[in-house]
């Protein structure tokens, strides 16, 4: 099942079956160093680990998540073929991981902070020049930190916030449907969760399209020089307004700064680089995915009109569609590092090990989700999914993410008659942490006119 070739110079791991087909090289050695203000640094060596002698070649499968895009423009039938792999299983690529596919297996390993760590985050494991906090910590330490956000998104503050996020949607959609075609992912889906960000931290709004324009590049960019120069400009922009914010605080309060001002860590307040951490992490996990997730489900409902049409006739019915939704298209691949030696399903796990939660596969697990391929808005066990992660590091900013597709879905469809996507439209995809289109051509059979 296993066959290792020489492709280029370089050894290149054949995957176990044809739909797996992938040709990616190994890599070899990854550093990743942390320093999380008062909590002590940590530096993590993850050099490339060789397969556990004990398994069996039913245990070796040379995945490599990453190489999904490359293969076709269907990733989802590669998922969701993993359904005839193990539930656990080790893959040579990108330095040697563990990847638990099967949703109980997923939802264990990142409840489990006792032998899995959320140190490390991605495979292969990347070094950052700043910490994500509370992303990259374990308990008891992420506690502390994750409760001085996780009342930015409790019922009082989505209320007091639904009113803009529904007028942003509302005058996006005006816009993207005054045409009667468009390339949503870019005109609607980057913008809207921007936007938002800035209004939960009282960015000025002025330089919405100066941000907008940033992210494209950091999650898009055609190299890897573009997309670090996105980044860099990210950060000096909220350095340097967090900065300008802490100098002359009472005179412009927001959400997200109200909160990091009050918050306490052991009796003491946040520093300054804790809360640019902070706001860098909310940045990251929170615009790419909300784009990536709006982006899969638009797309599926301009290739499925029965589906749209059932959503336009009942919008009573979209907060439950939006569920099946995030099921079926769940995005996110994310790492834990294994702590100490131990025994977990059977296998023997060494320390410093990765292992790679595909949640992304999680939503299509069979034993879970019978015909998983499939979206029925009446699953009964369609909010079983883990789009959103599991545990003490399940995503702080889910009701937040929820609310917004919704309120997309509500704007957006009824100003796109009859849509669908592009004909001779072929789809390509970036992975890593989130699965995502490039680009969503779409159209419509009549414009709408523009409102102001």
């Amino acid at each position: 099942m296993l066959n290792c070739r020489r492709h280029g110079g370089r050894r290149t791991a054949f995957a176990w079956n044809k739909s797996l087909l992938i040709l990616i090289p190994n890599m070899v050695h990854y550093t990743h160093k942390l320093n999380l203000g008062d909590i002590p640094t940590v530096t993590m060596v993850c050099p490339h680990h060789s397969a556990p002698e004990q398994l069996s070649e039913v245990r070796r499968i040379p995945f490599n998540f990453r190489g999904i895009a490359a293969i076709d423009t269907d990733p989802w039938s590669q998922l969701h073929a993993l359904n005839s792999a193990p539930e656990l299983f080790y893959s040579p690529e990108l330095g040697g991981h563990w990847c638990a596919v099967r949703r109980e297996v997923v939802i264990e390993v990142l409840r489990n902070a006792d032998v899995f760590s959320s140190r490390q985050v991605r495979v292969p494991p990347l070094e950052r020049e700043i910490p994500s906090i509370p992303h990259h910590l374990d308990p008891p330490d992420h506690g502390k930190y994750r409760l001085s956000v996780v009342g930015l998104f409790g019922h009082r503050v989505l209320d007091a916030l639904s009113g803009d996020i529904r007028e942003t949607a509302r005058r996006l959609a005006a816009r993207f449907a005054a045409k009667n075609s468009g390339e949503f992912v870019e005109e609607f889906a980057l913008r809207m969760p921007v936007e938002i960000f800035m209004r939960l931290c009282g960015l000025p709004l002025e330089r919405r399209e100066e941000l907008t324009a940033w992210v494209h590049s950091f999650f898009h960019g055609t190299d890897a020089e573009e997309t670090n120069l996105a980044h860099r400009k990210t950060v000096a922009f909220l350095s340097g307004w967090l900065d300008d914010y802490l100098d002359a605080r009472e005179a412009n309060p927001s959400y997200i700064m109200t909160s990091l001002l009050d918050a306490k860590i052991d009796g003491r307040p946040l520093n300054r680089d804790e809360m640019l951490s902070i706001l860098i992490t909310l940045f990251n996990g929170g615009l790419d995915t909300v784009a990536a997730q709006m982006s899969h489900i638009v797309r599926h409902l301009a290739e499925h009109p029965a589906e749209r049409e059932e959503l336009l006739k009942n919008p009573g019915m979209i907060p439950e569609a939006v569920e099946e939704l995030l099921r079926r298209y769940s995005i996110i691949s994310i790492g834990r590092v294994v702590r100490r030696d131990a025994e977990f399903r059977g296998m023997s796990l060494r320390q410093g090990e990765m292992v790679l939660c595909l949640i992304s596969a999680a939503g299509l697990d069979e034993t879970q989700f019978p015909n998983a391929l499939t979206v029925d808005f009446g699953r009964a066990n369609k909010t079983k999914h883990c789009a959103f992660g599991s545990g003490a590091h399940m995503c702080v900013g889910a009701p937040l993410a929820r609310l917004e597709l919704r309120i997309m879905l509500e704007e957006l469809l009824p100003h796109l008659p009859d849509l669908r996507v592009v004909p001779g439209t072929r789809f390509s995809y970036y992975t890593g942490v989130t699965l995502g289109l490039h680009s969503l051509p779409l159209t419509w059979s009549r414009p709408m006119s523009s409102s102001p």
